[in-house]
């Protein structure tokens, strides 16, 4: 079965499925909207998915065969520009400075007072030079429920 294409025909998300799933298909955070993905998996398993009545993929997704769980999404982590907000007026400068340039902005999920956006050599020397100790670089998930601009409007 490794040689030939799977066609995903069934996904649920990660909270209807409890069981352990040893494969995952990676993709990058930019991704998530992708109508069409055709990928080897981690164990060499080249699947077809397609969203069907999602609007995006999500960390977790289990990924059906034939009634057969094949894998989970996993959402690749990338280089991150990580700012330290040390109260609301310092976040909402940092939001509004990196929003004229129409960035995604993401809640570190873990901590309220980690802002994270996708790393920009540019921006980050910007930021660096703006907001000095306050900016990091990391490595980090960039999850859409974490996504500023989603969490505002609900």
């Amino acid at each position: 079965m490794e040689n030939q294409l799977v066609i995903i025909d069934e996904i649920q998300s990660k909270t209807e499925q409890v069981e352990n799933v040893l494969d995952q298909l990676t993709i990058e955070w930019f991704e998530i909207r992708k109508q069409k993905i055709t990928r080897k998996t981690t164990a060499g398993l080249t699947l077809e998915l397609r969203l069907q009545t999602k609007n995006e993929w999500q960390n977790g997704d289990r990924l059906f065969h034939e009634n057969n769980l094949i894998a989970s999404v996993y959402i690749k982590p990338c280089l991150c520009i990580q700012f330290s907000a040390k109260s609301k007026s310092d976040a909402a400068d940092f939001c509004y400075f990196v929003g004229n340039r129409h960035l995604p902005i993401y809640w570190k999920n873990d901590d309220d007072n980690q802002l994270l956006l996708p790393y920009d050599g540019r921006m980050y020397e910007q930021l660096l030079t703006r907001y000095q100790d306050k900016i990091q670089l990391v490595e980090a998930q960039l999850i859409s429920e974490f996504l500023l601009k989603n969490l505002v409007k609900n």
